[in-house]
């Protein structure tokens, strides 16, 4: 058995690198992202997925929170992910008031249904899209992909 006085300690020399290493990955980050999802074992795999997918991830438990976030940050997040099922205001109401903010903000609208009523009312908005839930790492991918490939 070692003592604890027998572990290596951290030199200078490591704790240089590993700044480097965490200032290449802020240098790789794909975007920001505000997360609005309420379930918090469901927001964290969101993070995780959208985190190795190199986001920055905001997150809001609440479409009231939502607002204000995206009051303060405005033209900060690249794109918001929004779960359709949220206890203080539907997903469809959020993205309108999100709308009266920022125009033209990407948004993602989660769901776990296919509810194509909701569908058709974002029909016409490019710059909405859907992602069903639960999350994927492919799904919020593909969706986000979607919306990058819009001109700005």
């Amino acid at each position: 058995h070692r003592d604890l006085h027998s572990f290596p300690t951290r030199r200078s020399s490591d704790l240089s690198r590993a700044s480097l290493s965490f200032d290449a990955l802020e240098a790789s980050e794909t975007g920001r992202v505000l997360l609005v999802e309420d379930e918090v074992l469901i927001q964290m795999i969101a993070v995780d997925h959208l985190e190795e997918l190199g986001y920055r991830v905001e997150t809001s438990s609440s479409a009231r929170d939502a607002i204000n976030k995206i009051k303060l940050l405005k033209d900060k997040i690249d794109v918001e992910i929004v779960d359709f099922g949220l206890p203080d205001l539907k997903g469809d109401v959020l993205v309108s008031e999100l709308r009266a903010i920022r125009s033209d903000l990407p948004i993602v609208i989660a769901s776990g249904y296919n509810d194509a009523a909701l569908r058709d009312k974002f029909a016409k908005d490019s710059a909405v899209t859907f992602v069903g839930k639960p999350y994927s790492r492919d799904g919020l991918n593909a969706a986000i992909a979607s919306l990058r490939r819009l001109p700005k």
